[in-house]
């Protein structure tokens, strides 16, 4: 039986989260649902072993940059997106260690190729 893929989301928006989470089930890939830093943490920390990660820039509680270094720190070496709306937060989310520009306007398929999910 095969694997079935699994991202997680960094999201505040609900909007953007749930036609990701559509989406990605048209494609039989699970999505794990963060709308903070503080959730996006502990989700990490309870699924490492997570296929890719889509970050929004700015959440309720901060930025992502800072934990995008805490997970590779932790050994994480998939693909990251980064998906700030603030092309400044976007610089230093790839800086920090995204390996994918999303920029909030993209495929989802398109995306998950880039992520290697499909």
């Amino acid at each position: 039986m095969n694997k079935k893929e699994r991202i997680l989301v960094v999201e505040d928006d609900r909007l953007i989260q749930n036609a990701i989470l559509r989406l990605c089930g048209d494609f039989n890939i699970e999505v794990l649902q963060a709308f903070d830093l503080k959730q996006a943490q502990e989700l990490f920390l309870a699924n490492q072993d997570v296929d890719g990660i889509i970050w929004d820039g700015k959440l309720p509680d901060g930025e992502s940059p800072s934990l995008i270094e805490g997970i590779i720190s932790k050994g994480y070496k998939g693909p990251m997106v980064a998906n700030a709306g603030d092309p400044y937060v976007a610089e230093k989310q790839m800086k920090n260690g995204c390996t994918i520009y999303g920029g909030k306007r993209y495929s989802i398929k398109d995306l998950l190729k880039k992520m290697g999910l499909l």
